[in-house]
This record gives C-alpha cells, structure tokens and sequence, in this order.
C-alpha cells in the first residue's frame, strides 16, 4: 500500500471510528431520552422524579463530552486532498450536531422545568445537522 493509500485508509477508520463514537453516545442517551420525551407529550415532567431528571440531564452532559472528545479527536486525522472540502463539510455539520444538543440540555432548567420552545428547535437542529452529516459521510465513501 502506498502513502496515498494509507492515508485514505487511515482517514476511513477515523471516519468510521466519529460515527461509533457517536453511535455509542447516543445509544446511551436514548434510554434516558424516551422517558423524558414521554413524559413532555404526557405532560407528566413534574411526575418525574428529581434524581431521574438530573440524572438524565448529566447523561445528556456526558454524552455532548464524548461528541466533543471525537470530534477534537477526528480534527487531528491526516485528511486525503481530494476529500478537503467534504471533510470541511462534515466537521462543521457534526459541529452544528454538537451545538444543537448543548442547546437541548441548557432547555432543561434545575428546577425541572424545561423551555419546550428552545427544546424542540434544538431537537429540530440535531435531525438537520444529522442529515447533513449523513449527506457528507456518502459524499467522502463516494470519492474515497
């Protein structure tokens, strides 16, 4: 394998490697998610009880570290030339993923209220940064 190839390979697992981190996050999230979303649509977050709520909310926080370690990680891969400005594309849609999610934990208030409005739109912008994410993760297998 030349160096061109190497560094593509390289490249590739780093890849690989945000997306499981990522994947990993937020399945650690998800479970601590579902209960909370529920008991937003049920109107039932006050039901809920403080230690669970501030539980969720240090996961949350957790998770959001583990998405900033990988990303200051991925930002230190060599990146192939001709994937320059995919990669550029990617960093900053998994920036704005990032972004949307600290926004979704700040919603949530240590009085156990939380600011649907600021909550839902970060909710909004984490599925748009995902999709852009997405978009950008094809375009660099393409072209790899």
């Amino acid at each position: 394998m030349n160096k061109t190839q190497q560094k593509m390979a390289h490249y590739g697992q780093a890849v690989n490697d945000l997306i499981d981190t990522t994947e990993k996050a937020q399945e650690g999230m998800s479970k601590y998610f579902a209960p909370l979303k529920e008991a937003l649509s049920n109107g039932k977050l006050a039901e809920m009880s403080e230690q669970d709520y501030q539980t969720t909310a240090q996961i949350f926080r957790d998770g959001v570290d583990q998405y900033h370690e990988a990303l200051a990680k991925f930002k230190t891969v060599a990146v192939p030339a001709r994937l320059m400005g995919n990669n550029q594309r990617l960093m900053g849609a998994y920036s704005d993923f990032i972004q949307a999610c600290e926004d979704l934990i700040t919603s949530m208030h240590d009085d156990q209220t939380i600011d649907m409005q600021a909550f839902v739109a970060s909710e909004m912008r984490q599925d748009a940064a995902t999709d852009q994410f997405s978009k950008y993760i094809e375009k660099i297998s393409t072209l790899a």
